[in-house]
């Protein structure tokens, strides 16, 4: 019995012990410091040693920043279709575009609306997934939209991934698409 009551009074001490040292570091902002200052990289040193070193955050550019934004509005809109709104998805993509590009897609609109041969009811929704940017070159730029694509017709819903090539140029200091194709599944 004794010897029972020595082992639950040693695992008591030891739980209070660390109670009383968790309580320290929390009320101690110093010593916090001190102990969340571990970093998760090593740099060695000429000597063998490994110390710590704070990873510096790449460096990212604006225009990275903006072709992948104005890439990723430009594939939804332009990916996003309806019967119902009469071609209305690339009239409004036309604000990413060039004036090269908007005056193409404004050609193709009033050449669609001419024909009237749209389908029957059909909407395909589009959601950018990935923006891979292959090409980013003085006002030149590359990139590959990865898509995720729902195509629902009166005969049902299709649900496909797809890729968009876009071709960008930097025109009046912003990006702006210049050339779009679909790739084909």
């Amino acid at each position: 019995m004794r010897r029972i009551l020595i082992i639950i009074g040693g695992g008591l001490s030891i739980v209070v012990i660390g109670i009383a040292i968790i309580f320290a570091v929390l009320n101690n902002p110093g010593l916090q410091r001190t102990i969340l200052r571990v970093s998760n990289i090593n740099a060695s040193l000429a000597n063998g040693a490994n110390t710590g070193v704070k990873a510096a955050a790449p460096a990212v550019s604006p225009d990275r920043v903006e072709v992948q934004y104005v890439s990723r509005n430009f594939a939804e809109v332009f990916g996003s279709t309806s019967t119902q709104n009469h071609y209305g998805n690339l009239v409004e993509s036309e604000q990413w575009c060039s004036k090269a590009f908007s005056s193409f897609l404004d050609r193709q609109v009033a050449q669609l609306r001419q024909s009237g041969t749209a389908p029957s009811s059909q909407t395909t929704v589009t959601k950018a997934l990935v923006m891979k940017i292959t090409l980013l070159k003085g006002t030149n730029a590359g990139v590959t939209v990865s898509t995720s694509r729902q195509e629902t017709t009166a005969s049902g819903t299709k649900s496909f991934t797809q890729d968009l090539l876009l071709e960008l140029v930097k025109e009046n200091g912003h990006w702006r698409i210049n050339a779009a194709a679909w790739k084909p599944i």
